[in-house]
Protein backbone atom coordinates (compact mmCIF):
# COMPACT_ATOMS: atom_id res chain seq x y z
CA UNK A 1 0.00 0.00 0.00
CA UNK A 2 1.12 3.29 -0.84
CA UNK A 3 2.02 5.68 1.89
CA UNK A 4 0.22 9.35 1.54
CA UNK A 5 3.04 10.98 0.67
CA UNK A 6 4.01 8.28 -2.20
CA UNK A 7 0.27 8.59 -3.03
CA UNK A 8 0.60 12.60 -3.08
CA UNK A 9 3.31 12.46 -5.13
CA UNK A 10 1.80 9.97 -7.78
CA UNK A 11 -1.37 12.45 -7.69
CA UNK A 12 1.17 15.55 -8.63
CA UNK A 13 2.90 13.26 -11.36
CA UNK A 14 -0.64 12.82 -12.78
CA UNK A 15 -1.45 16.65 -12.41
CA UNK A 16 2.28 17.51 -14.04
CA UNK A 17 1.77 15.25 -17.16
CA UNK A 18 -1.92 15.40 -17.65
CA UNK A 19 -2.02 19.14 -17.46
CA UNK A 20 1.17 21.08 -17.27
CA UNK A 21 -0.05 24.76 -17.18
CA UNK A 22 -1.91 23.70 -14.09
CA UNK A 23 -0.29 25.62 -10.54
CA UNK A 24 0.24 22.07 -9.20
CA UNK A 25 1.34 23.36 -6.01
CA UNK A 26 -1.62 24.98 -5.56
CA UNK A 27 -3.09 22.83 -3.02
CA UNK A 28 0.13 22.71 -1.21
CA UNK A 29 0.79 24.78 2.54
CA UNK A 30 4.35 25.46 2.10
CA UNK A 31 4.71 25.66 5.15
CA UNK A 32 3.97 22.15 6.09
CA UNK A 33 7.32 21.00 3.91
CA UNK A 34 9.38 22.27 6.58
CA UNK A 35 11.01 20.59 9.70
CA UNK A 36 8.99 22.04 13.15
CA UNK A 37 12.81 22.66 14.56
CA UNK A 38 16.09 23.29 13.25
CA UNK A 39 18.26 20.19 13.95
CA UNK A 40 15.54 17.75 14.81
CA UNK A 41 15.78 14.60 16.87
CA UNK A 42 18.62 13.09 15.74
CA UNK A 43 21.53 15.50 16.50
CA UNK A 44 23.36 14.55 19.59
CA UNK A 45 23.27 16.81 22.51
CA UNK A 46 26.60 17.31 23.11
CA UNK A 47 27.37 18.75 20.12
CA UNK A 48 28.77 22.22 20.96
CA UNK A 49 27.93 25.37 20.39
CA UNK A 50 30.45 28.30 20.74
CA UNK A 51 28.30 31.45 21.98
CA UNK A 52 30.80 33.79 20.61
CA UNK A 53 31.37 33.07 17.36
CA UNK A 54 27.86 30.98 16.58
CA UNK A 55 29.57 28.62 15.61
CA UNK A 56 30.25 24.81 16.14
CA UNK A 57 33.74 23.65 17.89
CA UNK A 58 36.56 21.27 16.95
CA UNK A 59 35.69 19.17 19.62
CA UNK A 60 31.93 18.48 18.13
CA UNK A 61 34.30 17.11 15.42
CA UNK A 62 34.43 13.63 17.25
CA UNK A 63 30.88 13.53 17.04
CA UNK A 64 30.74 13.69 13.51
CA UNK A 65 30.65 10.02 12.66
CA UNK A 66 26.86 10.15 14.90
CA UNK A 67 25.32 12.63 12.22
CA UNK A 68 23.54 12.07 8.80
CA UNK A 69 23.51 14.09 5.96
CA UNK A 70 20.60 16.08 6.76
CA UNK A 71 21.80 16.67 10.14
CA UNK A 72 25.18 18.41 8.70
CA UNK A 73 22.77 21.04 6.56
CA UNK A 74 21.04 21.76 9.27
CA UNK A 75 24.26 22.75 11.29
CA UNK A 76 25.85 24.38 8.56
CA UNK A 77 22.80 26.17 7.34
CA UNK A 78 21.80 27.44 11.10
CA UNK A 79 25.76 28.42 11.16
CA UNK A 80 25.22 30.15 7.77
CA UNK A 81 22.25 32.57 9.16
CA UNK A 82 24.26 33.48 12.15
CA UNK A 83 26.60 35.16 10.49
CA UNK A 84 27.88 38.89 10.02
CA UNK A 85 29.62 38.89 7.39
CA UNK A 86 29.69 36.48 4.40
CA UNK A 87 30.57 36.79 0.47
CA UNK A 88 28.82 33.82 -1.79
CA UNK A 89 29.88 33.63 -5.31
CA UNK A 90 27.55 31.05 -7.92
CA UNK A 91 29.03 30.33 -10.96
CA UNK A 92 26.90 27.87 -13.35
CA UNK A 93 25.69 26.97 -16.62
CA UNK A 94 21.89 25.52 -18.20
CA UNK A 95 22.71 23.38 -21.23
CA UNK A 96 19.22 22.79 -23.40
CA UNK A 97 18.85 23.79 -27.40
CA UNK A 98 21.00 26.98 -26.27
CA UNK A 99 23.46 27.43 -23.46
CA UNK A 100 23.42 29.69 -20.71
CA UNK A 101 25.73 31.16 -18.28
CA UNK A 102 24.62 32.17 -14.84
CA UNK A 103 26.76 34.23 -11.89
CA UNK A 104 25.46 35.08 -8.83
CA UNK A 105 27.07 37.20 -6.04
CA UNK A 106 25.24 37.42 -2.63
CA UNK A 107 26.93 39.52 0.00
CA UNK A 108 25.88 40.39 3.93
CA UNK A 109 27.72 42.95 5.74
CA UNK A 110 26.50 43.91 9.03
CA UNK A 111 22.78 44.58 8.47
CA UNK A 112 23.21 45.30 4.47
CA UNK A 113 22.64 42.73 2.19
CA UNK A 114 22.95 42.68 -1.89
CA UNK A 115 22.38 40.38 -4.41
CA UNK A 116 23.52 40.14 -8.28
CA UNK A 117 21.98 37.59 -11.04
CA UNK A 118 23.24 37.29 -13.96
CA UNK A 119 22.47 35.44 -16.75
CA UNK A 120 22.83 35.11 -20.95
CA UNK A 121 22.41 32.68 -23.33
CA UNK A 122 24.57 31.89 -26.60
CA UNK A 123 22.54 33.50 -29.39
CA UNK A 124 19.75 31.04 -30.70
CA UNK A 125 15.67 30.73 -31.37
CA UNK A 126 15.19 32.27 -27.43
CA UNK A 127 18.02 34.75 -26.17
CA UNK A 128 18.08 35.35 -22.85
CA UNK A 129 19.64 37.93 -21.10
CA UNK A 130 18.95 39.15 -17.37
CA UNK A 131 20.54 41.31 -15.15
CA UNK A 132 19.32 42.09 -11.99
CA UNK A 133 20.96 43.64 -8.61
CA UNK A 134 19.33 43.73 -5.20
CA UNK A 135 20.05 46.71 -1.98
CA UNK A 136 19.14 46.22 1.33
CA UNK A 137 19.63 48.48 4.44
CA UNK A 138 16.39 50.57 5.69
CA UNK A 139 14.90 49.35 2.14
CA UNK A 140 15.19 46.72 -1.15
CA UNK A 141 15.97 48.39 -3.84
CA UNK A 142 16.08 46.40 -7.35
CA UNK A 143 18.42 47.69 -10.28
CA UNK A 144 17.39 46.04 -13.47
CA UNK A 145 20.89 46.00 -16.28
CA UNK A 146 21.72 44.05 -19.74
CA UNK A 147 24.55 41.59 -19.18
CA UNK A 148 27.72 41.28 -20.89
CA UNK A 149 28.15 37.65 -23.52
CA UNK A 150 29.92 36.40 -20.07
CA UNK A 151 27.42 37.35 -17.81
CA UNK A 152 30.42 38.71 -15.58
CA UNK A 153 29.16 42.30 -15.97
CA UNK A 154 26.07 44.37 -17.13
CA UNK A 155 24.87 47.70 -17.89
CA UNK A 156 22.68 48.97 -15.04
CA UNK A 157 19.72 51.30 -15.49
CA UNK A 158 20.16 54.23 -12.88
CA UNK A 159 16.47 54.08 -11.87
CA UNK A 160 16.08 51.62 -8.92
CA UNK A 161 12.57 50.47 -7.69
CA UNK A 162 12.06 50.33 -3.95
CA UNK A 163 9.77 47.57 -2.79
CA UNK A 164 9.23 46.49 0.82
CA UNK A 165 10.05 42.76 2.06
CA UNK A 166 7.14 41.08 1.25
CA UNK A 167 6.12 42.77 -1.73
CA UNK A 168 10.09 41.69 -2.79
CA UNK A 169 9.23 37.81 -1.66
CA UNK A 170 6.03 37.80 -3.89
CA UNK A 171 8.13 37.86 -6.45
CA UNK A 172 11.40 35.97 -5.95
CA UNK A 173 10.12 33.70 -2.93
CA UNK A 174 13.22 34.45 -1.26
CA UNK A 175 14.61 36.58 1.46
CA UNK A 176 17.71 37.72 0.70
CA UNK A 177 19.22 36.30 3.76
CA UNK A 178 18.70 33.08 2.21
CA UNK A 179 21.57 31.69 0.37
CA UNK A 180 19.42 29.62 -2.24
CA UNK A 181 15.67 29.34 -2.72
CA UNK A 182 14.51 25.16 -2.39
CA UNK A 183 13.38 23.72 0.98
CA UNK A 184 16.08 21.09 2.23
CA UNK A 185 14.03 19.41 5.08
CA UNK A 186 12.97 15.95 6.16
CA UNK A 187 10.08 16.34 4.14
CA UNK A 188 12.22 17.34 0.94
CA UNK A 189 15.35 15.05 1.11
CA UNK A 190 14.87 11.74 -0.62
CA UNK A 191 18.28 10.30 -0.23
CA UNK A 192 20.90 11.34 1.54
CA UNK A 193 25.01 10.20 1.49
CA UNK A 194 27.67 10.86 4.16
CA UNK A 195 31.00 10.71 1.77
CA UNK A 196 33.54 11.68 4.33
CA UNK A 197 33.70 13.93 7.44
CA UNK A 198 33.57 17.33 5.27
CA UNK A 199 31.22 15.88 2.45
CA UNK A 200 27.64 14.99 2.04
CA UNK A 201 25.18 14.52 -0.41
CA UNK A 202 21.40 15.16 -0.36
CA UNK A 203 19.04 14.13 -3.75
CA UNK A 204 15.58 16.22 -3.00
CA UNK A 205 12.55 15.36 -4.12
CA UNK A 206 12.27 17.30 -7.66
CA UNK A 207 8.33 18.49 -7.06
CA UNK A 208 8.71 19.25 -3.19
CA UNK A 209 12.04 20.87 -2.70
CA UNK A 210 11.28 23.74 -5.74
CA UNK A 211 8.02 24.76 -4.56
CA UNK A 212 9.77 28.29 -4.21
CA UNK A 213 12.22 28.00 -6.84
CA UNK A 214 9.92 26.81 -9.36
CA UNK A 215 7.95 30.31 -8.72
CA UNK A 216 11.07 32.30 -9.08
CA UNK A 217 12.15 31.01 -12.30
CA UNK A 218 9.08 31.13 -13.81
CA UNK A 219 9.05 35.05 -12.58
CA UNK A 220 12.36 35.85 -13.59
CA UNK A 221 12.85 34.69 -16.78
CA UNK A 222 8.65 35.56 -18.04
CA UNK A 223 8.28 31.56 -18.93
CA UNK A 224 4.83 30.58 -19.88
CA UNK A 225 4.44 27.99 -17.19
CA UNK A 226 6.43 26.64 -14.20
CA UNK A 227 9.22 24.80 -14.69
CA UNK A 228 8.86 20.88 -14.14
CA UNK A 229 11.88 19.32 -12.36
CA UNK A 230 13.02 15.31 -12.50
CA UNK A 231 16.31 15.73 -10.97
CA UNK A 232 18.08 17.93 -7.79
CA UNK A 233 21.11 17.26 -6.22
CA UNK A 234 23.09 19.12 -3.56
CA UNK A 235 26.65 18.43 -3.13
CA UNK A 236 28.11 20.00 0.38
CA UNK A 237 31.67 20.38 1.51
CA UNK A 238 32.02 21.91 4.74
CA UNK A 239 35.18 22.95 7.38
CA UNK A 240 35.82 22.23 10.65
CA UNK A 241 33.78 24.59 12.43
CA UNK A 242 30.08 23.01 9.97
CA UNK A 243 30.76 26.19 7.76
CA UNK A 244 29.51 25.72 4.11
CA UNK A 245 32.48 25.76 1.70
CA UNK A 246 31.39 25.04 -2.07
CA UNK A 247 28.12 23.61 -2.78
CA UNK A 248 27.54 21.84 -6.05
CA UNK A 249 23.84 21.69 -7.24
CA UNK A 250 22.57 19.75 -10.27
CA UNK A 251 19.04 19.76 -11.97
CA UNK A 252 17.01 18.62 -14.68
CA UNK A 253 14.14 20.25 -15.45
CA UNK A 254 11.85 21.04 -18.50
CA UNK A 255 10.55 24.91 -19.71
CA UNK A 256 8.23 26.52 -21.64
CA UNK A 257 8.47 29.86 -23.41
CA UNK A 258 7.36 29.54 -26.94
CA UNK A 259 9.32 26.18 -27.26
CA UNK A 260 9.34 23.26 -24.34
CA UNK A 261 12.87 22.52 -23.79
CA UNK A 262 14.63 20.38 -22.05
CA UNK A 263 17.59 21.60 -19.63
CA UNK A 264 20.09 20.57 -17.11
CA UNK A 265 21.85 22.51 -15.24
CA UNK A 266 24.90 23.10 -12.80
CA UNK A 267 25.81 25.63 -9.94
CA UNK A 268 28.60 25.72 -7.64
CA UNK A 269 28.53 27.94 -5.07
CA UNK A 270 31.86 29.45 -3.02
CA UNK A 271 31.73 30.47 0.46
CA UNK A 272 33.51 33.52 2.01
CA UNK A 273 33.39 34.51 5.54
CA UNK A 274 35.32 37.29 5.36
CA UNK A 275 34.10 41.58 5.45
CA UNK A 276 33.34 41.96 2.07
CA UNK A 277 32.40 45.46 0.50
CA UNK A 278 29.17 46.29 -1.23
CA UNK A 279 29.66 47.40 -4.62
CA UNK A 280 28.26 50.79 -5.76
CA UNK A 281 26.04 50.25 -8.89
CA UNK A 282 28.94 51.69 -10.81
CA UNK A 283 31.44 48.80 -9.94
CA UNK A 284 31.54 45.26 -10.98
CA UNK A 285 31.72 41.96 -9.00
CA UNK A 286 34.46 39.99 -9.24
CA UNK A 287 33.81 36.07 -10.19
CA UNK A 288 37.07 34.66 -9.02
CA UNK A 289 37.02 32.10 -6.67
CA UNK A 290 40.24 32.54 -5.21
Amino acid sequence: MLSKRSLFLVLVTILMVGCESVDFYQSINPSDLYDSDCFGNSVPNNVIVDSNSSSYLDSSIAEKNDLQALDYYKIAIDNFHKKENYKVVGIGNVYSIINQKVNSTNIKNNDRYFTESLSKSSKGIINIAIGERYYKENEIKIYYGVPNETATEAKWNQDGETVDEEEFFSRYYKKLSDPFPYIISSKTVIQEETIDKSKFKLTLDPTLSVYYYSKQMQYISKLDQLPIFSKVEFFFEIDDHYDFKQIKILEDYKTKKILSVNCSADMRLYFSYKIASIPSLNQNCSYSTD
